[in-house]
């Protein structure tokens, strides 16, 4: 249990990385 700050930190990293993913899908599926 000595990462968990660090595996915190990664999940919300990854969490950040996924919004952006589906923001850009729908800017891209909104702007055709």
């Amino acid at each position: 249990m000595l990462n968990v700050q660090i595996d915190e930190d990664v999940v919300k990293k990854l969490c950040v990385e996924e919004i952006q993913k589906k923001v850009k899908k729908y800017d891209a599926e909104l702007t055709f």
